[in-house]
């Protein structure tokens, strides 16, 4: 759930390092999906909305 964008469903792979404690955990949506659509308006825009300020929500700062 993005405070701006709303739920976001992702897949999600967990690649392990055999005989390590190490692992890599990759997030992804599909290709051209809404949710995708909603992850290309946050890298671009920041989450800023161009239409006007964003109501302040429970838990996250006030913007000045």
């Amino acid at each position: 759930m993005h405070p701006e964008v709303g739920e976001v469903t992702c897949d999600c792979d967990v690649l392990t390092v055999p005989g390590s404690d190490i692992r890599l955990i990759v997030y992804t949506v599909a290709a051209g999906s809404a949710d995708a659509e909603e992850l290309e308006f946050l890298r671009v825009t920041n989450g800023v909305r161009t239409d006007g300020p964003s109501p302040c929500r429970p838990g996250l700062f006030s913007r000045p």
